[in-house]
């Protein structure tokens, strides 16, 4: 094992890369990644790109942009019942579902929460009362949405990927496109295309 302990950090996104480098001192116990010798797995490239900008040039990338896509890589990459420990650094209260198939094929695989999503209270601003699309780029977006709007009449609902459809569906939003690509412009692309 390396640093921490583990010798695989998986990033599932941008932010989450943000907040780990302001913490990696405390969790390496090292100045730089360089140190550490990690191997790094980011889930697409928006969060390749910011892994980039920490030095970091050696990623292993999900082909499919999503937690499963990033199982999928793991599986195929690492000897899960014999192999590395893999640190997640995510929010809070992220989706286990990917985490809980590598732990079921016997990888060791550690939750490192490095920020938490806190729906706000109510709008500060009231939203137009007409738009045409209402875009969840995460499930914690769909609550946060619920908990504090609804939905303009006539207005569709596009999802960035199948977790977020779910979560969406789950409370009522009929979803009219989910991006096949699992990025912000994969989202806007879908859009376009069904419309």
């Amino acid at each position: 094992s390396s640093s921490g302990g583990f010798d695989v950090v998986i990033f599932t996104s941008a932010f989450a890369v943000t907040c780990f480098f302001r913490q990696w001192r405390v969790v390496c116990g090292t100045a730089s990644c360089a140190d550490a010798g990690l191997q790094f797995v980011a889930v697409g490239p928006a969060t390749a790109a910011e892994l980039s900008k920490t030095g970091i040039q050696q990623v292993l990338e999900a082909k499919v942009y999503s937690g499963d896509g990033v199982a999928d890589l793991l599986t195929a990459t690492f000897p899960l019942n014999d192999g590395p420990r893999f640190l997640v650094p995510r929010a809070k209260h992220g989706v286990d579902a990917w985490i809980e198939r590598l732990r079921h094929a016997g990888a060791e695989v550690l939750v490192y929460p490095v920020y938490e999503t806190v729906p706000i209270a109510k709008l500060s601003l009231s939203p137009p009362d007409h738009y045409d699309w209402v875009c969840f780029l995460s499930p914690s977006a769909v609550t946060g949405f619920a908990n504090v709007s609804r939905l303009a009449d006539g207005a569709r609902v596009a999802c960035i990927g199948p977790t977020t459809a779910a979560k969406a569906e789950k409370l009522g939003f009929e979803v009219s496109v989910v991006a096949a690509e699992h990025t912000v412009p994969g989202l806007v692309a879908a859009m376009v295309n069904e419309s």
